[in-house]
């Protein structure tokens, strides 16, 4: 009988950090760091002494009869403990001399070959560095501040139907009236308190920079990730991307008003189509860079499911840009509200916003210049709260 004798290289190696002699973060996380080194994968009758690969994780032998290698329990320096479990290596020559391997015959090693100690994804440790991080962000001068008005706003537009009783339409005997004591931004055209009013249109926009910007993040990193699942359909996705990017903010929010007519849910829907380009982009990228990352490529060999690839090795390097990204895209979704409402597309009265306020008191700005003073201010202090918040955490991310 001849007998065919051939020889599993060795994985890439892993990217050591200067003077640790671990891995590289990745590594700590998950499967990169075995270097499996056997012989014997022959015919019948060929033997795989067991032997040690360079990072220290036992590689057991198996016989030739069922050419199978089987790794003992073994512990990586960095503190990965590697179940025991056959790796399932099988060798069948072929016609012409080619060698194919099947990867996986026997209990599936991707589930339970390698695991770090102490949970799952990042681990307890690599979670309480995520939540250092963003918590230091909040400590630093901008994120402080940023926080802070953005705090006092907040509790504004929630107390104000508590000391607003007759809510935000109730008219008094004196219009256009400047500011006073009763009053603190005066009173509009038709004698009612343009500084409940504004703390109403805040609420307005809050609401929508709530709902509207995480639905547009959400949607735009499923379709920046649609490539996990096809090449075609993530580039059929990044097309669509394209053509959305191609209109201006003001001119895709009149396209939309004017399809789903002036109001709060167009707003919102402008706010979502609008942001789904930046999202999507950001989560494309993170995919293209990190799927041929040596930890993906080894997960894949060992038969991981491809929704767990996604969920515990790609998805978790994308929350940090998206995170940043959605601040930005709060400070664009203010702005792009006042701007269809100033043009008449966006709340309609009587409901106040932010933006409404300002189109109404361009009119009287002459007679009451607080009419628009007062809306402005809030809204600069609304867009100032969010640029300070994201430069924070734009600035906490980079510096890991």
């Amino acid at each position: 009988m001849t007998e065919h004798t051939e020889r599993a290289g060795p994985l890439p190696p892993a990217a050591k950090e200067p003077g640790t002699g671990c891995g590289s973060p990745e590594t700590e996380q998950g499967v990169v760091g075995l270097h499996l080194e056997a012989d014997g994968l022959a015919g019948e009758g060929g033997d795989a002494d067991a032997g040690e690969g360079p990072d220290g994780v036992a590689v057991g032998g198996g016989a030739g009869e069922d050419r199978r290698g089987s790794a003992e329990v073994g512990k990586h320096p960095c503190g990965i403990a590697v179940a025991a479990g056959t790796l399932g290596r099988a060798a069948r020559v072929g016609t012409g001399g080619r060698l194919s391997e099947k990867i996986g015959k026997g209990r599936p090693a991707g589930k339970d070959a390698v695991r770090r100690k102490g949970g799952r994804g990042l681990g307890r440790v690599g979670r309480a560095a995520v939540k250092s991080r963003y918590a230091g962000a909040l400590r630093t001068a901008r994120g402080a501040t940023g926080a802070g008005l953005l705090a006092v706003l907040v509790l504004a537009a929630l107390l104000v139907p508590v000391f607003a009783r007759g809510g935000y339409d109730a008219q008094g005997p004196d219009a256009l009236a400047g500011p006073s004591g009763g009053a603190w931004f005066g009173t509009d055209e038709l004698g009612r308190d343009l500084f409940v009013r504004t703390l109403f249109g805040l609420r307005a926009d809050l609401s929508l920079v709530l709902v509207a910007v995480p639905v547009s993040a959400v949607l735009g990193t499923l379709l920046g990730l649609a490539g996990a699942i096809a090449p075609w359909l993530g580039g059929l996705a990044q097309r669509a991307l394209d053509v959305v990017l191609g209109f201006p903010s003001l001119i895709l929010g009149i396209c939309v008003a004017l399809v789903m007519g002036p109001g709060w849910a167009a707003l919102a829907v402008a706010i979502v189509v609008y942001g789904l380009p930046a999202f999507g982009r950001l989560s494309r990228a993170t995919l293209l860079a990190q799927q041929q990352r040596e930890y993906v490529l080894a997960a894949r060999v060992m038969g991981v499911p491809r929704r767990r690839i996604l969920t515990r090795h790609i998805l978790p390097h994308a929350i940090d840009p998206i995170l940043v990204q959605t601040a930005v895209a709060m400070v664009a979704a203010v702005f792009l509200e006042s701007s269809l409402s100033l043009v008449g597309l966006g709340v309609q009265p009587p409901a106040p916003s932010l933006g409404t306020l300002l189109n109404s008191g361009i009119r009287y700005l002459s007679e009451q210049p607080a009419y628009v003073a007062g809306p402005a201010a809030v809204l600069l202090l609304l867009a100032l709260g969010l640029s300070l918040l994201a430069d924070a955490l734009n600035e906490a991310v980079n510096r890991r």
